[in-house]
């Protein structure tokens, strides 16, 4: 697995992570099945770090209409550097404080 096309630059992953941590008691990976070795790393990192994980299967390339242009459109958007906006300083806090417990 190639991190450019599978896995976010680690920074994003770790924000991401982080983030969907404190919102929600299950992290979702989507795929189609097609790459069950990125799915199965995806399980393992997220797994060793303690996230619980949810795989949803969505359908491949089996005549939903429009896949083909959602398709272009999300390697599109992979392509692209993740978007960044200016982060409160109290959602930062938190985040720091939960990993802190965590390791505490």
């Amino acid at each position: 697995m190639d991190g450019k096309k599978d896995i976010p630059p680690a920074l994003s992953r770790t924000r991401f992570l982080e983030h969907y941590a404190t919102q929600s008691d299950a992290i979702p990976v989507f795929t189609d099945g097609s790459n069950s070795d990125a799915a199965l790393e995806w399980l393992y990192l997220l797994t060793k770090r303690g996230y619980r994980v949810l795989f949803c299967w969505v359908p491949g390339h089996v005549g939903v209409i429009g896949n083909e242009h959602a398709d272009g459109l999300a390697k599109e958007a992979a392509s692209r550097a993740p978007p960044s906006a200016p982060v409160p300083f109290r959602d930062v806090f938190q985040s720091i404080r939960l990993v802190i417990a965590a390791r505490w």
